[in-house]
């Protein structure tokens, strides 16, 4: 079973704040998944996707600037 981040993980990860995970991961486009407590529960994430999404920032990044 594969074992899901906390947005702190997310933060430490990215080596930014859990505010800024929170504030930004729709808009980043990560999956995400809510474990109790609803619409307001406790964000968790796949690995795999934040590396799929540091590999898509990458790419970007590289893309812009030429």
């Amino acid at each position: 079973m594969t074992k899901l981040m906390t947005v702190d993980d997310v933060a430490e990860h990215l080596g930014i704040t859990p505010k800024t995970v929170y504030q930004n991961w729709r808009m980043w486009e990560i999956p995400a998944f809510r474990i109790g407590g609803g619409e307001n529960g406790p964000l968790r994430f796949k690995r795999s996707d934040i590396e799929l999404a540091l590999t898509r920032w990458t790419i970007g990044s590289a893309m812009t600037s030429r």
